[in-house]
């Protein structure tokens, strides 16, 4: 393992620890599942290790099962995290971000995430993924932050083709999805109608509380990042109050597409070669 230094040094004895606990000296790739979507592993088979016994941090938010997984995938090494921790739990992003630096510094070359967002634009549909093309990073925060005042230049990272245009279209034929921009909030509330319209005159076409941290913290590791977001409500909406169980509720009536489209997403990601 080669130490990133705009990673956090926990993330190394996390990486040691997924070597021992999955009998992996190497991993090639990795995937995040967003809230309502850790189903994905009673399709699998494969033995689960919990967060804690890999002393990551452990989600509190319904929807996330903290634990992760090996898989092996058409040759690949796959770690799948079931879940994920979010600023809005009091976490800072080191700590959102440690299981993909972990994941890479075993080698992960390829890192796809996911979650569960808000629509915007009107062309989405509840209950479909949306492949993220590009973000807005609405968080206030950035995994890149010195945690003190240091001597060490900063990571002055390109993010111009943060999200690998090859594989977001290569996921976006095989799952027949959207491709859109993708808006970062800090939450834990949803936004209000005024700030929806901001969003979209923005250019976002989805909003959510995740997935841009760890995009970044996995990008200036040199991975290949992917991103997708299940549309499990509108934001704002005037039909429904907004609320977490709605967007459970919306991942668990969607399982079989889900599940069906994240083993999709698998095969892509472990059947082609990294983009240099």
């Amino acid at each position: 393992m080669t130490p990133n230094p705009t990673q956090d040094e926990n993330a190394t004895r996390v990486a040691s620890l997924m070597q021992d606990k999955f009998n992996c000296s190497h991993l090639d790739a990795a995937l995040v599942c967003g809230s309502g979507l850790s189903g994905l592993a009673a399709s699998l088979d494969a033995e689960l290790v919990s967060f804690a016994d890999l002393t990551l941090p452990v989600p509190s938010v319904p929807g996330h099962t903290p634990s992760a997984a090996l898989v092996r995938i058409n040759g690949k090494n796959v770690a799948i995290f079931f879940g994920r921790v979010h600023l809005y739990e009091g976490y800072t992003a080191k700590e959102v971000t440690r299981a993909v630096s972990a994941a890479t510094l075993l080698g992960a070359s390829t890192v796809l995430l996911t979650n569960a967002a808000g629509a915007i634009s009107h062309e989405l549909e509840v209950g479909k993924f949306c492949v993220i093309e590009d973000h807005l990073n609405l968080t206030g925060t950035n995994p890149l932050f010195a945690e003190s005042p240091s001597a060490t230049p900063p990571n002055f990272l390109d993010l111009s083709r943060l999200y690998n245009p090859a594989l977001t279209a290569e996921l976006a034929t095989a799952l027949d999805a959207l491709s859109g921009v993708y808006a970062a909030l800090p939450g834990p509330s949803y936004e209000t109608p005024a700030e929806v319209r901001a969003l979209r005159a923005l250019g976002a076409d989805l909003a959510g509380m995740s997935t841009v941290l760890e995009a970044i913290a996995a990008h200036a590791a040199g991975a290949t990042v992917a991103a997708l977001s299940l549309v499990t409500i509108i934001a704002a909406s005037k039909e429904s109050t907004l609320s977490h169980e709605e967007v459970t509720r919306t991942s668990a009536q969607s399982a079989d597409y889900v599940i069906s489209s994240l083993h999709t997403a698998l095969n892509v990601i472990t059947s082609r070669d990294p983009a240099p």
